[in-house]
């Protein structure tokens, strides 16, 4: 662009785009989290940001693990089938020594009698 010209409108500064481009994941997780607190009632309610965070634990600690693994040099395509088995046999632990539910999670098993 010659100097001295306009900018087209709608046209994003340099620094903009740049500072976009290095933190493109920060700004594409900026943009949803704003669009689902307009768009769903409640999503950015203190109730609902505690169950998100309680929900995303196990996933994390995989997470930091499978970074472990990875940073070694190593690869583990297990992580998804190890996870899914501690689930199974937390569950049938839990159904067959009749395990209750405590009451500080009630949210979680609102079910249990």
């Amino acid at each position: 662009m010659a100097k001295g010209a306009k900018r087209p409108f709608g046209a994003v500064p340099g620094r903009m785009a740049a500072w976009i481009g290095r933190h493109v994941s920060f700004f594409i997780f900026a943009v949803l989290a704003v669009l689902a607190t307009l768009c769903v009632r409640n999503f950015a309610a203190r109730d609902n940001l505690v169950i998100i965070l309680k929900q995303s634990a196990i996933p994390a600690v995989a997470c930091i693990g499978m970074t472990m693994v990875l940073m070694t040099g190593g690869i583990d395509l297990s992580l998804g089938y190890i996870v899914g088995l501690a689930s199974i046999i937390a569950g049938i632990l839990a159904k067959t020594l009749l395990l209750r539910c405590p009451r500080w999670c009630w949210p979680c098993c609102w079910w249990a009698p």
